[in-house]
């Protein structure tokens, strides 16, 4: 993920999507949380899509 300028992240839509479960899922948004920041965030049909780029 480091060596990425641009993440593109589709998950369901906040009103059915599942917590985070795994210790994978966890270090993955520590990640984003911590080096990208959200550039566009839009929910279509039930789905969200988020960009995140480099700080």
């Amino acid at each position: 993920m480091l060596a990425q300028r641009r993440m593109l992240l589709l998950t369901d839509a906040a009103e059915v999507a599942r917590p985070l479960a795994g210790k994978r899922d966890h270090a993955k948004t520590a990640v984003l949380e911590k080096h990208f920041k959200v550039v566009a965030d839009v929910q279509v049909r039930g789905r969200r899509v988020t960009v995140y780029e480099r700080r």
